[in-house]
């Protein structure tokens, strides 16, 4: 809230998904994610940015190594309204815009995998 003129005020909400929130949190936690915030101040990695706390890779989210973590943000991809479960290069190509963890096509591929109902709908050839 900021005072604006002399009865007034003026306020802004930002609104922003759980989900970064608590990346933000749990990249704290993680071993590899914290060195390379450590280290981002003495000598920075190619690639590698701080903004608003939240470490990102060329531009995505850093999610930490947290298997529960990965898996919500696979299932909000995977059972979305507007995609529907998609396929294993569809789903990664929506996820590696906004986040990176390594490993990812394969941890990807591995969650189509195990979905029931893609199973029961996709035929193989």
């Amino acid at each position: 809230m900021v005072p604006y003129e002399q009865d007034n005020l003026l306020a802004t909400i930002s609104a922003q998904p759980a989900i970064i929130e608590e990346i933000k949190q749990k990249q704290v936690n993680d071993e590899y994610l914290k060195k390379n915030c450590d280290e981002f101040e003495a000598k920075p990695k190619p690639g590698f940015t701080i903004e608003d706390s939240i470490l990102k890779f060329q531009g995505r989210l850093c999610v930490p190594n947290d298997t529960k973590l990965k898996r919500r943000t696979q299932e909000k991809v995977h059972k979305s309204m507007f995609s529907m479960h998609p396929g294993n290069t569809k789903m990664y190509q929506d996820l590696k815009l906004v986040y990176s963890w390594p490993n990812m096509k394969k941890k990807i591929v591995v969650f189509n995998s195990k979905c029931l109902q893609c199973q029961q709908v996709k035929v193989e050839h």
